[in-house]
Protein backbone atom coordinates (compact mmCIF):
# COMPACT_ATOMS: atom_id res chain seq x y z
CA UNK A 1 0.00 0.00 0.00
CA UNK A 2 1.17 3.53 -0.97
CA UNK A 3 0.99 6.28 1.92
CA UNK A 4 0.45 9.63 0.11
CA UNK A 5 3.58 11.91 1.71
CA UNK A 6 4.28 15.66 0.92
CA UNK A 7 5.97 17.02 -2.16
CA UNK A 8 8.24 19.99 -1.86
CA UNK A 9 8.77 20.66 -5.65
CA UNK A 10 6.44 24.25 -5.20
CA UNK A 11 3.96 23.80 -7.99
CA UNK A 12 3.01 27.25 -9.38
CA UNK A 13 0.81 27.67 -12.69
CA UNK A 14 -2.89 26.42 -11.37
CA UNK A 15 -2.75 23.59 -14.53
CA UNK A 16 0.13 21.92 -13.34
CA UNK A 17 -1.24 22.38 -9.74
CA UNK A 18 -4.57 20.40 -11.05
CA UNK A 19 -2.71 17.61 -13.32
CA UNK A 20 0.09 16.95 -10.32
CA UNK A 21 -2.49 16.22 -8.09
CA UNK A 22 -5.26 14.60 -10.00
CA UNK A 23 -2.16 12.27 -10.91
CA UNK A 24 -0.92 11.85 -7.25
CA UNK A 25 -4.61 11.09 -6.36
CA UNK A 26 -4.76 8.25 -9.13
CA UNK A 27 -1.55 6.92 -7.86
CA UNK A 28 -2.80 6.81 -4.14
CA UNK A 29 -6.22 5.39 -4.99
CA UNK A 30 -4.55 2.39 -6.84
CA UNK A 31 -2.60 2.11 -3.50
CA UNK A 32 -5.16 2.00 -1.23
CA UNK A 33 -6.65 -0.96 -0.06
CA UNK A 34 -10.73 -0.44 -1.08
CA UNK A 35 -11.76 -1.93 2.22
CA UNK A 36 -8.96 0.47 4.28
CA UNK A 37 -12.21 2.88 5.10
CA UNK A 38 -10.49 4.19 8.61
CA UNK A 39 -7.32 5.36 7.54
CA UNK A 40 -7.37 8.70 5.91
CA UNK A 41 -4.45 9.43 3.47
CA UNK A 42 -3.54 12.89 2.45
CA UNK A 43 -1.82 14.27 -0.43
CA UNK A 44 -0.15 17.93 0.01
CA UNK A 45 1.78 19.54 -2.60
CA UNK A 46 3.93 22.57 -1.86
CA UNK A 47 2.17 25.47 -4.27
CA UNK A 48 3.38 29.47 -4.73
CA UNK A 49 2.15 31.76 -2.01
CA UNK A 50 -1.84 31.98 -1.71
CA UNK A 51 -4.56 33.82 0.70
CA UNK A 52 -6.66 30.78 1.69
CA UNK A 53 -9.79 32.75 2.70
CA UNK A 54 -9.55 34.95 -0.71
CA UNK A 55 -8.99 31.47 -2.41
CA UNK A 56 -12.14 30.18 -0.64
CA UNK A 57 -14.33 33.40 -1.93
CA UNK A 58 -13.74 31.83 -5.24
CA UNK A 59 -15.16 28.60 -4.71
CA UNK A 60 -18.77 27.48 -5.40
CA UNK A 61 -19.17 24.46 -3.73
CA UNK A 62 -21.80 23.90 -0.85
CA UNK A 63 -19.49 22.82 1.83
CA UNK A 64 -16.82 25.84 2.77
CA UNK A 65 -14.67 25.99 5.85
CA UNK A 66 -12.51 28.22 7.24
CA UNK A 67 -9.85 28.63 10.71
CA UNK A 68 -7.22 31.18 10.91
CA UNK A 69 -5.48 31.74 14.32
CA UNK A 70 -5.11 34.69 16.00
CA UNK A 71 -1.48 35.16 15.18
CA UNK A 72 -2.21 34.36 11.65
CA UNK A 73 0.45 31.97 11.72
CA UNK A 74 -2.24 29.04 10.64
CA UNK A 75 -4.76 29.30 8.36
CA UNK A 76 -6.58 26.66 6.42
CA UNK A 77 -9.40 26.72 4.09
CA UNK A 78 -11.02 24.01 2.78
CA UNK A 79 -13.99 23.05 0.24
CA UNK A 80 -16.30 19.55 -0.10
CA UNK A 81 -16.18 16.62 2.92
CA UNK A 82 -13.95 13.89 3.15
CA UNK A 83 -14.69 13.04 6.78
CA UNK A 84 -17.02 14.42 9.13
CA UNK A 85 -18.06 13.90 12.77
CA UNK A 86 -20.88 14.58 14.21
CA UNK A 87 -22.58 14.19 18.17
CA UNK A 88 -25.62 14.77 19.16
CA UNK A 89 -27.59 16.54 21.88
CA UNK A 90 -25.89 15.75 25.22
CA UNK A 91 -23.22 13.66 23.40
CA UNK A 92 -19.71 15.41 24.79
CA UNK A 93 -17.64 13.03 23.08
CA UNK A 94 -17.46 14.34 19.74
CA UNK A 95 -13.87 15.66 19.99
CA UNK A 96 -12.41 12.51 21.26
CA UNK A 97 -13.75 10.72 18.30
CA UNK A 98 -11.71 13.32 16.64
CA UNK A 99 -8.79 12.47 18.20
CA UNK A 100 -9.47 8.89 17.59
CA UNK A 101 -9.66 9.08 13.76
CA UNK A 102 -6.64 11.59 13.50
CA UNK A 103 -4.66 8.75 15.25
CA UNK A 104 -5.60 6.38 12.18
CA UNK A 105 -4.48 9.48 9.70
CA UNK A 106 -1.22 10.68 8.10
CA UNK A 107 0.28 13.49 9.29
CA UNK A 108 -0.82 17.20 9.04
CA UNK A 109 -4.29 16.18 9.06
CA UNK A 110 -6.80 18.10 10.51
CA UNK A 111 -10.60 18.76 11.35
CA UNK A 112 -11.69 22.07 11.61
CA UNK A 113 -15.48 22.71 13.54
CA UNK A 114 -17.29 24.05 16.45
CA UNK A 115 -20.16 22.67 19.62
CA UNK A 116 -23.28 24.11 20.62
CA UNK A 117 -23.01 26.67 23.62
CA UNK A 118 -25.60 24.75 26.18
CA UNK A 119 -28.09 21.88 25.84
CA UNK A 120 -29.89 23.61 28.66
CA UNK A 121 -32.13 24.96 25.67
CA UNK A 122 -34.37 23.67 23.20
CA UNK A 123 -32.90 23.26 20.05
CA UNK A 124 -33.79 26.26 17.44
CA UNK A 125 -34.34 24.35 14.09
CA UNK A 126 -31.98 27.32 12.79
CA UNK A 127 -29.40 24.95 14.24
CA UNK A 128 -30.30 21.77 13.11
CA UNK A 129 -27.81 21.62 10.46
CA UNK A 130 -24.71 22.05 12.94
CA UNK A 131 -25.70 19.67 15.77
CA UNK A 132 -24.69 19.30 19.10
CA UNK A 133 -20.88 19.46 18.05
CA UNK A 134 -20.07 18.81 14.39
CA UNK A 135 -16.02 18.42 13.24
CA UNK A 136 -14.96 18.03 9.12
CA UNK A 137 -12.21 17.10 7.55
CA UNK A 138 -12.59 19.13 4.08
CA UNK A 139 -11.77 16.97 0.84
CA UNK A 140 -9.43 19.62 -0.39
CA UNK A 141 -7.36 22.10 1.65
CA UNK A 142 -5.58 25.23 1.01
CA UNK A 143 -3.65 25.91 4.19
CA UNK A 144 -0.51 28.65 5.34
CA UNK A 145 1.87 27.80 8.36
CA UNK A 146 4.36 30.28 8.30
CA UNK A 147 5.44 31.09 4.92
CA UNK A 148 4.69 27.94 3.62
CA UNK A 149 1.49 26.96 1.47
CA UNK A 150 -0.01 23.62 0.68
CA UNK A 151 -2.58 22.52 -1.13
CA UNK A 152 -4.04 19.31 -0.03
CA UNK A 153 -6.83 16.02 -0.66
CA UNK A 154 -7.39 13.85 1.81
CA UNK A 155 -9.13 10.62 1.06
CA UNK A 156 -9.67 6.83 2.01
CA UNK A 157 -10.27 3.47 0.60
CA UNK A 158 -14.09 3.91 0.42
CA UNK A 159 -13.96 7.23 -1.75
CA UNK A 160 -14.91 7.21 -5.13
CA UNK A 161 -11.77 8.47 -7.77
CA UNK A 162 -14.69 9.82 -10.14
CA UNK A 163 -16.08 12.04 -7.47
CA UNK A 164 -12.75 13.00 -6.15
CA UNK A 165 -11.35 13.77 -9.77
CA UNK A 166 -14.32 16.23 -10.46
CA UNK A 167 -14.76 18.57 -7.28
CA UNK A 168 -11.05 18.85 -8.00
CA UNK A 169 -11.98 20.31 -11.71
CA UNK A 170 -14.32 22.46 -10.16
CA UNK A 171 -11.28 24.23 -7.78
CA UNK A 172 -10.84 27.75 -9.63
CA UNK A 173 -6.98 28.10 -8.60
CA UNK A 174 -7.07 32.14 -7.71
CA UNK A 175 -7.13 34.51 -5.10
CA UNK A 176 -7.77 37.89 -6.30
CA UNK A 177 -10.85 39.39 -4.67
CA UNK A 178 -12.79 43.12 -4.32
CA UNK A 179 -13.52 43.80 -0.65
CA UNK A 180 -17.77 44.50 -1.36
CA UNK A 181 -19.68 46.22 1.27
CA UNK A 182 -23.21 44.76 2.47
CA UNK A 183 -26.24 46.21 1.02
CA UNK A 184 -28.34 48.65 3.80
CA UNK A 185 -31.27 46.06 5.67
CA UNK A 186 -34.40 46.62 4.89
CA UNK A 187 -35.77 44.72 8.12
CA UNK A 188 -34.22 44.61 11.52
CA UNK A 189 -35.50 42.12 14.31
CA UNK A 190 -34.60 42.66 17.93
CA UNK A 191 -34.63 39.17 20.09
CA UNK A 192 -35.40 40.40 23.01
CA UNK A 193 -36.66 43.88 22.45
CA UNK A 194 -36.09 46.83 24.64
CA UNK A 195 -38.60 46.12 27.25
CA UNK A 196 -38.51 42.28 27.45
CA UNK A 197 -34.35 43.35 27.67
CA UNK A 198 -35.21 45.31 30.54
CA UNK A 199 -37.02 41.99 32.30
CA UNK A 200 -34.31 40.18 32.23
CA UNK A 201 -31.91 42.22 33.74
CA UNK A 202 -33.91 43.15 36.43
CA UNK A 203 -34.79 39.47 37.28
CA UNK A 204 -30.83 38.82 36.63
CA UNK A 205 -29.95 42.08 39.36
CA UNK A 206 -32.74 40.26 41.72
CA UNK A 207 -30.85 36.69 41.49
CA UNK A 208 -27.12 38.37 41.99
CA UNK A 209 -28.92 40.35 45.02
CA UNK A 210 -30.39 37.00 46.52
CA UNK A 211 -26.58 35.59 46.54
CA UNK A 212 -28.01 32.82 43.98
CA UNK A 213 -25.76 34.07 41.54
CA UNK A 214 -22.38 36.42 41.07
CA UNK A 215 -22.64 37.08 37.76
CA UNK A 216 -24.73 36.29 34.65
CA UNK A 217 -24.19 37.36 30.99
CA UNK A 218 -27.10 37.64 29.09
CA UNK A 219 -26.87 38.03 25.42
CA UNK A 220 -29.15 39.65 22.40
CA UNK A 221 -29.97 38.45 18.85
CA UNK A 222 -30.06 41.14 15.93
CA UNK A 223 -31.91 39.61 12.71
CA UNK A 224 -30.84 41.64 9.31
CA UNK A 225 -33.05 40.96 6.24
CA UNK A 226 -30.85 41.90 2.84
CA UNK A 227 -32.85 42.46 -0.33
CA UNK A 228 -29.67 39.82 -1.47
CA UNK A 229 -28.39 36.71 -0.46
CA UNK A 230 -25.30 37.07 1.15
CA UNK A 231 -22.26 35.47 0.72
CA UNK A 232 -20.86 34.27 3.77
CA UNK A 233 -17.05 34.34 2.77
CA UNK A 234 -17.41 37.56 1.29
CA UNK A 235 -18.78 39.00 4.78
CA UNK A 236 -15.78 37.22 6.22
CA UNK A 237 -13.25 38.76 3.96
CA UNK A 238 -14.94 42.26 5.54
CA UNK A 239 -14.60 41.14 8.80
CA UNK A 240 -10.83 40.11 8.18
CA UNK A 241 -9.62 43.56 6.88
CA UNK A 242 -10.58 45.45 10.01
CA UNK A 243 -9.93 42.50 12.92
CA UNK A 244 -6.52 41.68 11.66
CA UNK A 245 -5.87 40.28 15.43
CA UNK A 246 -8.44 38.02 15.98
CA UNK A 247 -9.41 34.34 15.31
CA UNK A 248 -11.44 34.13 11.88
CA UNK A 249 -13.82 31.41 11.32
CA UNK A 250 -16.48 30.20 8.59
CA UNK A 251 -18.15 26.98 8.98
CA UNK A 252 -20.57 25.79 5.79
CA UNK A 253 -21.88 22.30 5.81
CA UNK A 254 -24.71 23.42 3.46
CA UNK A 255 -25.71 26.08 1.19
CA UNK A 256 -28.26 27.66 2.45
CA UNK A 257 -27.05 28.63 6.40
CA UNK A 258 -23.31 29.53 7.84
CA UNK A 259 -21.88 30.21 10.78
CA UNK A 260 -18.56 33.04 11.20
CA UNK A 261 -16.88 35.10 13.20
CA UNK A 262 -13.74 36.77 14.24
CA UNK A 263 -13.52 36.24 17.90
CA UNK A 264 -10.83 37.80 20.17
CA UNK A 265 -10.32 35.72 22.58
CA UNK A 266 -8.98 32.33 22.98
CA UNK A 267 -10.16 29.06 24.85
CA UNK A 268 -7.11 27.21 24.50
CA UNK A 269 -4.39 25.94 22.46
CA UNK A 270 -2.06 22.85 23.26
CA UNK A 271 0.87 21.89 21.46
CA UNK A 272 1.36 18.13 22.89
CA UNK A 273 1.16 18.60 26.89
CA UNK A 274 2.18 22.66 26.71
CA UNK A 275 -1.12 24.47 27.47
CA UNK A 276 -2.02 27.79 26.80
CA UNK A 277 -5.39 29.92 27.81
CA UNK A 278 -6.65 33.25 28.91
CA UNK A 279 -9.07 34.98 31.01
CA UNK A 280 -10.76 37.84 28.71
CA UNK A 281 -13.34 40.53 30.34
CA UNK A 282 -14.51 44.19 29.83
CA UNK A 283 -14.61 46.39 26.59
CA UNK A 284 -13.61 49.28 25.61
CA UNK A 285 -13.07 50.98 22.32
CA UNK A 286 -10.04 52.18 21.24
CA UNK A 287 -9.02 56.03 21.03
CA UNK A 288 -8.77 58.27 18.01
CA UNK A 289 -5.20 59.90 19.45
CA UNK A 290 -3.10 58.24 21.00
CA UNK A 291 -3.81 60.29 24.72
CA UNK A 292 -7.80 58.79 23.94
CA UNK A 293 -6.76 55.80 23.53
CA UNK A 294 -4.72 56.12 26.87
CA UNK A 295 -7.72 57.07 29.11
CA UNK A 296 -10.04 54.49 28.15
CA UNK A 297 -7.23 52.25 28.58
CA UNK A 298 -6.87 53.51 31.90
CA UNK A 299 -10.38 53.73 32.42
CA UNK A 300 -10.48 50.21 31.60
CA UNK A 301 -7.80 49.03 34.07
CA UNK A 302 -9.43 50.67 37.15
CA UNK A 303 -13.17 49.83 36.61
CA UNK A 304 -14.20 48.01 39.74
CA UNK A 305 -17.04 46.32 37.47
CA UNK A 306 -14.75 45.26 35.03
CA UNK A 307 -12.06 44.45 36.94
CA UNK A 308 -14.21 42.02 39.33
CA UNK A 309 -15.51 40.53 35.75
CA UNK A 310 -12.08 39.60 35.38
CA UNK A 311 -11.62 37.95 38.90
CA UNK A 312 -14.94 35.52 38.53
CA UNK A 313 -12.80 34.03 35.18
CA UNK A 314 -9.15 34.02 36.79
CA UNK A 315 -10.56 32.41 39.73
CA UNK A 316 -12.72 29.66 37.64
CA UNK A 317 -9.17 28.99 35.27
CA UNK A 318 -6.99 29.09 38.60
CA UNK A 319 -9.25 26.13 40.43
CA UNK A 320 -9.55 24.11 37.41
CA UNK A 321 -5.90 24.15 35.57
CA UNK A 322 -4.41 23.62 39.07
CA UNK A 323 -4.90 20.21 39.30
CA UNK A 324 -4.79 19.36 35.40
CA UNK A 325 -1.07 20.85 34.96
CA UNK A 326 2.40 19.82 36.52
CA UNK A 327 3.32 23.70 35.59
CA UNK A 328 1.33 26.08 35.68
CA UNK A 329 2.20 29.81 35.04
CA UNK A 330 0.18 33.12 35.50
CA UNK A 331 0.46 36.62 34.38
CA UNK A 332 1.32 38.15 37.97
CA UNK A 333 -1.02 41.25 36.94
CA UNK A 334 -3.73 42.01 34.95
CA UNK A 335 -3.26 43.85 30.94
CA UNK A 336 -4.36 44.82 28.13
CA UNK A 337 -5.38 42.67 24.78
CA UNK A 338 -5.39 45.73 22.58
CA UNK A 339 -6.90 44.85 19.13
CA UNK A 340 -7.76 47.07 16.26
CA UNK A 341 -11.25 48.77 17.10
CA UNK A 342 -11.57 47.34 21.01
CA UNK A 343 -9.20 46.41 24.01
CA UNK A 344 -10.25 44.05 27.24
CA UNK A 345 -8.54 43.08 30.37
CA UNK A 346 -6.18 40.10 29.81
CA UNK A 347 -3.98 37.26 31.95
CA UNK A 348 -2.11 34.78 30.38
CA UNK A 349 -1.80 30.91 31.74
CA UNK A 350 0.74 28.70 30.57
CA UNK A 351 1.19 25.51 31.42
CA UNK A 352 2.42 21.71 31.00
CA UNK A 353 -1.04 19.39 31.30
CA UNK A 354 -0.56 15.99 33.18
CA UNK A 355 -0.93 13.31 30.64
CA UNK A 356 -4.07 11.59 31.26
CA UNK A 357 -6.39 14.96 30.42
CA UNK A 358 -7.77 14.49 27.06
CA UNK A 359 -9.09 17.66 24.92
CA UNK A 360 -12.38 16.35 25.32
CA UNK A 361 -11.78 16.57 29.37
CA UNK A 362 -10.36 20.10 28.72
CA UNK A 363 -13.52 21.43 26.61
CA UNK A 364 -16.15 20.09 29.54
CA UNK A 365 -13.33 21.53 32.13
CA UNK A 366 -13.43 25.31 30.33
CA UNK A 367 -16.44 25.95 28.69
CA UNK A 368 -18.58 28.03 29.56
CA UNK A 369 -16.12 30.36 31.27
CA UNK A 370 -17.83 33.30 33.25
CA UNK A 371 -16.65 35.85 30.33
CA UNK A 372 -19.69 34.22 28.74
CA UNK A 373 -21.77 32.41 30.88
CA UNK A 374 -21.75 33.90 34.31
CA UNK A 375 -20.44 32.86 38.44
CA UNK A 376 -21.22 29.79 39.37
CA UNK A 377 -21.54 28.56 36.12
CA UNK A 378 -24.18 25.84 35.74
CA UNK A 379 -26.47 28.34 38.10
CA UNK A 380 -25.59 30.85 35.58
CA UNK A 381 -26.17 28.33 32.16
CA UNK A 382 -29.88 26.92 33.72
CA UNK A 383 -30.52 31.12 34.43
CA UNK A 384 -29.54 32.08 30.52
CA UNK A 385 -31.49 29.40 29.28
CA UNK A 386 -34.63 30.56 31.28
CA UNK A 387 -34.43 33.90 30.56
CA UNK A 388 -32.97 34.60 26.83
CA UNK A 389 -35.78 33.47 25.30
CA UNK A 390 -33.56 32.16 22.13
CA UNK A 391 -31.29 29.35 21.17
CA UNK A 392 -27.40 30.47 21.37
CA UNK A 393 -26.53 27.42 19.08
CA UNK A 394 -22.50 27.60 18.60
CA UNK A 395 -22.34 31.38 20.01
CA UNK A 396 -19.82 32.05 22.64
CA UNK A 397 -18.96 28.28 22.23
CA UNK A 398 -15.45 26.60 21.33
CA UNK A 399 -14.84 26.48 18.10
CA UNK A 400 -11.22 25.90 16.22
CA UNK A 401 -8.57 23.35 14.70
CA UNK A 402 -7.85 19.96 15.74
CA UNK A 403 -4.84 17.72 14.86
CA UNK A 404 -2.73 14.94 16.27
CA UNK A 405 -0.36 17.14 18.55
CA UNK A 406 -1.96 20.69 17.70
CA UNK A 407 -5.29 21.73 19.02
CA UNK A 408 -6.65 25.95 19.29
CA UNK A 409 -10.29 26.34 19.95
CA UNK A 410 -11.97 29.97 20.49
CA UNK A 411 -14.68 31.47 22.14
CA UNK A 412 -16.78 32.04 19.19
CA UNK A 413 -18.23 35.75 20.11
CA UNK A 414 -18.67 38.14 17.88
CA UNK A 415 -20.21 35.70 15.68
CA UNK A 416 -23.00 35.85 13.37
CA UNK A 417 -25.44 33.54 11.29
CA UNK A 418 -25.99 33.96 7.66
CA UNK A 419 -28.89 32.33 6.20
CA UNK A 420 -29.16 33.63 2.50
CA UNK A 421 -30.82 37.16 3.25
CA UNK A 422 -30.70 36.97 6.85
CA UNK A 423 -27.84 37.95 8.96
CA UNK A 424 -28.12 37.34 12.46
CA UNK A 425 -26.00 39.22 14.80
CA UNK A 426 -24.96 37.77 18.48
CA UNK A 427 -23.18 39.71 21.27
CA UNK A 428 -23.46 39.69 24.70
CA UNK A 429 -23.13 41.74 28.03
CA UNK A 430 -21.92 40.41 31.74
CA UNK A 431 -24.95 41.43 34.69
CA UNK A 432 -23.35 42.25 38.17
CA UNK A 433 -24.48 43.76 41.10
CA UNK A 434 -24.59 47.84 39.77
CA UNK A 435 -25.24 46.85 36.30
CA UNK A 436 -28.55 48.57 34.67
CA UNK A 437 -30.89 47.63 32.05
CA UNK A 438 -30.25 50.50 29.97
CA UNK A 439 -26.52 50.53 30.36
CA UNK A 440 -25.86 47.04 29.57
CA UNK A 441 -28.56 47.34 26.30
CA UNK A 442 -26.23 50.40 24.71
CA UNK A 443 -23.21 47.98 25.25
CA UNK A 444 -24.59 45.63 23.22
CA UNK A 445 -25.76 48.21 20.62
CA UNK A 446 -22.56 49.94 20.42
CA UNK A 447 -21.33 46.32 20.04
CA UNK A 448 -23.74 45.83 17.37
CA UNK A 449 -23.51 48.97 15.35
CA UNK A 450 -19.64 48.38 15.17
CA UNK A 451 -20.29 45.27 13.50
CA UNK A 452 -22.38 46.86 11.26
CA UNK A 453 -20.53 49.52 10.52
CA UNK A 454 -17.82 46.65 9.94
CA UNK A 455 -19.75 44.86 7.48
CA UNK A 456 -20.85 48.35 5.53
CA UNK A 457 -18.15 50.64 4.89
CA UNK A 458 -16.90 51.34 1.90
CA UNK A 459 -13.83 49.52 0.66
Amino acid sequence: MTTPVYNDTIVAAPIDVRDRMAESIADACNGVARDDVTHIHRIGLTIDALDPLAWLSRQTQNARFFWRSRSGTSTCAGIGIADEIVSGDGDDGCVNRVMAAIEKADSDVRYVGGMRFSAHVDGDPLWSKFHHAHFVLPRFEVSCNGDKTTFACHLRGKDSVEDILKLLDEIVFDDSCTLTSLPTPILRYDNPDHNRWTDMVGEALRELQAGELEKIVLARRADLTFDVDLDPVAVLLRLRAVTPQCFHFCFQSDADISFIGASPERLYYRHGQNFESEAVAGTRPRGDTPDRDAQLSEALLSSDKDLREQNYVNDMLRDVLQPICSELNIDSKVSLLKLARGQHLFTGYAGRLVDSISDSDLCRLLHPTPAVGGCPTEKAIVKIGELEGFDRGWYAAPFGAIGRNEVELAVAIRSALVERRRLSLFSGAGIVLGSTAEQEWEEIENKIADFIKILTMAS
